[in-house]
């Protein structure tokens, strides 16, 4: 294969071969190297860098928060968060702001009613409305306060100190949790005087709590006396209604996302065609997300990276280095996305393949989830951006007329910006620069480390510094060909179609020739990369300075097992009733991945950490961790014998109607943990009516949550009854977004519908997810039952829901599309806590309870629970 990693030398001297051919067409041109290698151009920085400790942004939101108290699931899916430390733990922190109304949301993990100072525990904002950095608070400051019992009050500087003022302009609630408490604030803007291109000065903080005379702030050292010590607030969406993908990051994205051109090597195209806009467009989004998560932030030509997504691949090269991108192309290209084998240009499914492949060879797989949506909506799309996720579009090319529209190329982008509102959407667009050229909508940013010039007209090149970009906006309208629903208005389709033509397959529709008709271009495929908070799948080994999966063994992270195998049946009827069990042993059995001191990757044979034991009993042996252990054929239920049917009996599956009663689960783990002497190392909570947040804060502490979902209808007359129940395991949160993962003993639904993820109505996917393959089964299923695929426990399908709010209880939540037709949980009627049976209306899974297991060495959270009451 042609070995595209040249070196520095021979780089510039193809960029400067570019350069010398544009010179000769009349423009003048710097030296490549002094643009590039060694930047002879001052530094000019931008005043303000999100990564900074003291600055934060308030995007745009087109979801207004309802200023209840609650932070409900996904409320602040669109916002920045900070975090700060306060009296017992960690405090977070949400603002956003809807070109309105700025909004700032506190949680914190303070459960005290009384402290010292003031009357009780509070939240404070503090604004600094001219950013004048005032040694004492001036007129333009303000100091916004709610104490945990809900009372409000409002001062103003005086000049020497805070004077009380009339509250005008703002409002704000507080509510207690079983964790601590929290807080939301509403503040108008035209309580300022502001403009699009304002910054604020800005301080948060929890005062008054049982550590008063100490007070907890952000920015750290800030003081409510000293103006001057206040933080930085601006909005990366200039307070208006359009949502840019936020920026400046100082290691280096100083424009929002970057706009990567497609033009700069010879070989990134096959004769008049450019066929490198995927990779590039990827190259983008993953750009992005490394340096807003890089922990260690600075600027090429200095070195820093921490952040594994995008490396480095020259040691005297910054990550983010121009000279990096031309790399890191050619190995997203060649390496993961298959560009150009079999086809000019890139498979948008060798893309979505690829992308996953990549970020597990960062080891980053656990931190983000990827999602394809053929033909999606326009709402979806500006959604997935709004929530400041990453998203590439493949555009199809259409050739209009008499007869069917043809799709005669393709072509792809990534998203830059979206205004719901008003159904624009920008593009960073590796083959044009439509800002630039012509003006119109959009925006042209500069980098520091090349000179974006001449503006228009410069060399491609001059796009390797990311901050240089020309973000063009488009009108989103409804589209006629067959490969979408919307396409951006007046794309320039004239100037780009020469380059695209036959470039950049659609997996099912035929790409033909062109014959000379006008063109329709619409959106035929998003591809989002999300970051996701799944439960782990390995660790990152600084000695070596590689991944270490947990090879004994849960190489996907939670198991998946399945409940439909042997005869995990009920004596009362013929249904499948093993999901409580099931659901445990994916727990018990990660647990003991994780914690295995000698790990061997079955069939090898290791056993140090004995959480879970080889249930052979007869040669020839096998490992802990190998599918047999989860159940064999050799030794049906009942009495069974390895390790599901284990606990079965322990949680006496089956002895009181069907299924599993939530106390015998509780109660199973403990007689299970006592039997293998691990009682005194791990804790066993049981929750009723458990709050999504709760548990996602469960799980991003590496507690292992199993949930009841209780099956609920109402019948003709209107009243609600349960159906049934059903055990699932949580594999992962989105808690700022409002998603959570089931390990499900009963559903595979993403792995149903792979790699197309997600079932479509209109353009809207009701499930994402992942797919992972272990090494022991091929992972392809029989189609029917007993379905053991799932018992080599790398084989897994992680369904992701969204959280929806419950119809029948106050404050219970539900995974959204969990039941879409009564027909899917028929077998569960009964199960599980009892139930009635299904006599009509429409279906919701309701999260009844949850049982949190957690070892003693982990336990940093409260798990005391204050039950509501219906």
């Amino acid at each position: 294969m042609k070995n595209h990693y040249y070196s520095t030398v021979l780089r510039l001297f193809v960029i400067f071969s570019l350069m010398a051919a544009f010179t000769s067409s009349g423009a003048a041109a710097l030296q490549p190297e002094a643009r590039i290698s060694d930047p002879t151009v001052t530094l000019t920085y931008p005043p303000y860098y999100l990564n900074q400790p003291t600055t934060s942004d308030a995007p745009y939101s087109y979801v207004s928060p309802l200023v209840n108290g609650e932070i409900q699931h996904g409320e602040y899916a669109r916002a920045s968060k900070i975090t700060f430390p306060t009296y017992k733990g960690m405090a977070e922190a949400y603002i956003t702001q809807d070109a309105a109304n700025l909004y700032i949301a506190f949680d914190s993990l303070d459960t005290a009613m009384t402290g010292g100072g003031g009357p009780g525990p509070a939240f404070q904002v503090f604004i600094d409305s001219q950013h004048n950095h005032g040694s004492l608070p001036q007129t333009d400051d303000f100091l916004l306060t709610i104490t945990k019992s809900g009372a409000l009050s409002e001062a103003q500087g005086d000049g020497t100190g805070w004077s009380s003022t009339a509250i005008a302009k703002w409002s704000a609630a507080a509510r207690l949790t079983s964790w601590g408490w929290q807080a939301e604030f509403s503040i108008q803007l035209n309580k300022f005087i502001y403009a699009p291109t304002s910054t604020f000065g800005l301080a948060l903080a929890e005062v008054w709590t049982p550590s008063w005379p100490k007070d907890w702030y952000w920015p750290a050292g800030a003081h409510y006396m000293d103006p001057s010590s206040w933080g930085t607030l601006m909005s990366s969406s200039s307070w208006s209604t359009f949502y840019w993908k936020p920026g400046p990051w100082q290691d280096y994205a100083p424009s929002g996302v970057p706009d990567f051109d497609q033009r700069v090597m010879p070989y990134w195209g096959i004769g008049p065609t450019w066929t490198y806009c995927g990779p590039v467009a990827v190259a983008n989004s993953l750009w992005w997300f490394d340096s807003k998560f890089e922990t260690l932030p600075g600027s090429p030509p200095g070195i820093t990276d921490t952040y594994r997504l995008v490396q480095s691949y020259n040691p005297t090269w910054d990550d983010h280095d121009p000279n990096t991108v031309i790399n890191f192309v050619d190995d997203l290209a060649n390496n993961y996305f298959m560009t150009n084998v079999g086809q000019p240009g890139t498979n948008i499914l060798s893309m979505f393949n690829g992308l996953q492949a990549y970020l597990k060879a960062h080891s980053l797989w656990d931190d983000y989830t990827t999602t394809l949506v053929p033909r999606p909506s326009f709402g979806w799309v500006a959604d997935e951006v709004n929530r400041s996720e990453d998203v590439v579009l493949l555009l199809g090319f259409y050739e209009t007329g008499a007869a069917a529209p043809k799709r005669v190329g393709g072509h792809y982008v990534t998203v830059a910006g979206v205004d719901p509102n008003n159904k624009l959407i920008a593009f960073s667009d590796p083959i044009i620069d439509r800002f630039e050229l012509y003006g119109g909508a959009g925006r042209s940013l500069d980098g520091i480390l090349i000179p974006h010039t001449p503006k228009p007209g410069h060399p491609p090149f001059v796009h390797l510094d990311a901050g240089n970009v020309s973000h063009d906006i488009y009108l989103a309208v409804d589209t006629q060909t067959p490969g979408g629903i919307w396409g951006p208005e007046a794309y320039p389709w004239t100037e780009v179609l020469p380059s695209i033509l036959g470039v950049n397959p659609h997996p099912e529709i035929p790409t033909e020739p062109y014959t000379g008709g006008a063109i329709e271009v619409e959106v035929e495929y998003a591809l989002a990369v999300s970051p996701f908070r799944w439960k782990s799948s390995g660790y990152w080994d600084n000695a070596s300075s590689a991944w270490q999966p947990w090879i004994d063994y849960a190489p996907s992270g939670m198991p998946d097992f399945d409940q439909k195998q042997d005869s995990w049946s009920s004596p009362f009827a013929v249904k499948w009733t093993f999901c409580g069990p099931a659901a445990a042993a994916n727990s018990l059995w990660w647990f003991d991945s994780k914690f295995e001191t000698k790990p061997v990757q079955p069939p090898g044979f290791s056993n140090q950490y004995g959480l879970i034991n080889s249930y052979a009993s007869m040669l020839p042996l096998w490992d802990d961790h190998d599918p047999l252990n989860v159940d064999s054929a050799a030794t049906p239920w009942p009495p069974g014998g390895e390790f599901v049917e284990d606990l079965a009996t322990h949680f006496q599956t089956n002895a009181v109607g069907a299924g599993t009663i939530i106390t015998d689960v509780y109660t199973g783990l403990y007689s299970y943990l006592h039997l293998h002497e691990y009682d005194f190392e791990y804790n066993v909570k049981k929750v009723k009516k458990p709050e999504f947040w709760w548990i996602a804060r469960q799980v991003e502490h590496s507690h292992d949550v199993i949930l009841l979902l209780g099956f609920w209808a109402q019948d003709p007359t209107g009243l609600w009854y349960r159906i049934g129940g059903h055990y699932v395991n949580v594999a992962g949160v989105d808690r700022q977004g409002g998603y959570i993962s089931f390990s499900d003993p009963w559903f595979n639904r993403i792995e149903a519908s792979w790699p197309i993820a997600g079932l479509i109505q209109a353009g809207w996917p009701w499930y994402t997810g992942r797919v992972a393959n272990g090494s022991l089964t091929p992972h392809i299923h029989p189609g029917g039952t007993p379905d053991t695929i799932h018992n080599d426990a790398g084989n897994v399908s992680h369904d992701i829901y969204r959280v929806g709010a419950s119809s029948r209880v106050p404050l219970m939540w539900i995974p959204a599309q969990y039941v879409t037709s009564p027909t899917e949980i028929t077998n569960f009627e009964y199960q599980n806590g009892g139930g009635s049976g299904y006599v009509g209306g429409t279906v919701y899974a309701e999260v009844e309870w949850a049982i949190v297991v957690s070892p003693h060495s982990l336990v940093r959270l409260p798990l005391i629970y204050r039950p509501i009451t219906p």
